[in-house]
């Protein structure tokens, strides 16, 4: 599943919060009644500064406004900032780990996933543009590696 499609499921769910908030809110009774614990409103006052104050005339309601939906539009944020452009761009170069280029049957398929890291990153190459020819040989040697030839690359 990617990040994406959890994301859109996400913003679906609180599109919707109503509806599964009902579901989720009757478990938590149910597993509450289990135990003898009646679900309750805390108590409120004019002016609240350490936990959330906001109205709420059953606990339903209440626990919906102060913890489902700010939770749910939490999770959403985090997964805004944590999956931003920039560390997309970053994930490009995962592809040059020795799994995921054995499994790419083509150096071009490698060489389109790491077109935008290449173009973010290029100040930060030494020599950008050797890069096609050293996932070339990169997984050239790699594949002479599973068949059974011995490689060696001597560095100077």
């Amino acid at each position: 599943m990617s990040v994406q499609s959890v994301l859109s499921l996400l913003i679906e769910v609180r599109e919707n919060v109503d509806c599964k908030y009902l579901a989720w809110y009757g478990e938590a009774v149910v597993m509450g009644k289990e135990h003898d614990i009646e679900p309750s409103v805390p108590r409120t006052c004019g002016r609240q500064r350490n936990r959330c104050n906001v109205p709420g005339e059953t606990p339903d309601v209440y626990f919906q406004r102060a913890l489902c939906i700010p939770y749910i539009d939490e999770l959403i944020s985090g997964i805004n900032d944590r999956f931003s452009s920039l560390s997309k761009t970053a994930v490009m170069a995962l592809v040059l780990i020795p799994e995921m280029t054995i499994k790419k049957q083509h150096a071009n398929v490698i060489l389109e996933n790491l077109k935008a890291f290449l173009d973010f990153y290029n100040s930060d190459l030494p020599s950008p543009c050797g890069i096609p020819s050293e996932v070339d040989r990169y997984k050239s040697a790699e594949l002479g590696l599973l068949v059974g030839q011995v490689y060696c690359s001597l560095v100077v």
